[in-house]
């Protein structure tokens, strides 16, 4: 014979969403009016550079998960069909212990591509610490870069926040 079971909650609290709020916290100088400072590497295209945050609840206890972060910037940069992606040198070592180039490949792009000058997405830490990458281009130089770090609640879209900071690429 089967009983049927019956579950049920007779919770009577309704849902509070937990807000968050993102600090971003850079290794850059800042100038007199607050925006972060990045040297451009002259002597290379691409100049990289870690963007640190924190990400906290407000009620101020700890994250319960590991939260997901979107990261927009004001900057791209682009190949169009044909452009050289890259050159791949593959060499070994000859017999007197010297390097020789054996084959060299081009890739080229395939169509255009837009590249982002930041990651799009990273994850934090469960102590908060959340991390990306920018890689502003030599051509930027003298631009003054955004860089956007959003976190949403998918459920209560109104809970969204986010965080921008500004960077003087010179």
């Amino acid at each position: 014979m089967l009983l049927p079971l019956l579950i049920g909650c007779s919770g009577t609290e309704p849902y509070v969403a937990v807000r968050h709020t993102i600090m971003l916290q850079p290794e850059l100088a800042r100038d007199s009016n607050g925006l972060y400072i990045l040297t451009l590497m002259r002597d290379r295209f691409q100049t990289v550079q870690r963007i640190r945050g924190i990400v906290t609840r407000d009620d101020g206890a700890s994250l319960s998960q590991e939260q997901k972060i979107w990261w927009e910037s004001s900057h791209s940069w682009s190949f169009d069909k044909g452009d050289t992606i890259m050159k791949i040198i593959r060499r070994n070592v000859n017999d007197q212990g010297q390097w020789v180039n054996v084959d060299t490949s081009i890739i080229q792009a395939p169509t255009d591509m837009t590249v982002p000058t930041v990651n799009p997405t990273s994850y934090t830490r469960l102590d908060g610490e959340v991390n990306t990458m920018i890689g502003p281009v030599l051509p930027m130089l003298g631009d003054t870069m955004t860089i956007i770090a959003r976190w949403y609640d998918p459920w209560y879209e109104s809970d969204t926040t986010q965080a921008a900071m500004r960077i003087i690429l010179r």
